[in-house]
């Protein structure tokens, strides 16, 4: 994502706890940043991408997270995933119900 914003002259702050991700993309424009709070200050929008709902309930809620560092003017735009964590948490099944392939197949459409 960050490789496709950089590409549309978007300015980028990015955040990984593996910095091997981000080892690229400074070529390409984007500025790392040390920690939550740094990646999450003065923007305007945070898309965290995350594997599981428990860790987007550290990077979000946690102790440094983004309800804590972020300014009140910053969107927390979930990215998929990690909006399909959410639901899961809300609603146990729900994704895999609604993502079964018996409900999307293309000769029937959607």
């Amino acid at each position: 994502m960050a490789a496709r914003l950089l590409q549309h002259s978007f300015e980028v702050i990015g955040y990984d706890i593996r910095a091997e991700q981000l080892e690229a993309l400074p070529l390409q424009g984007l500025r790392a940043a040390g920690s939550i709070a740094e990646a999450a200050a003065n923007t305007d929008a945070v898309f965290p991408i995350l594997p599981t709902l428990e860790s987007v309930e550290e990077v979000v809620y946690g102790p440094g997270g983004l309800l804590e560092t972020a300014s009140r003017r910053t969107m927390i735009i979930p990215w998929p995933m990690t909006l399909f964590a959410w639901i899961n948490a809300l609603v146990p099944g729900l994704v895999d119900w609604v993502l079964d392939e018996r409900f999307v197949k293309p000769e029937r459409g959607l």
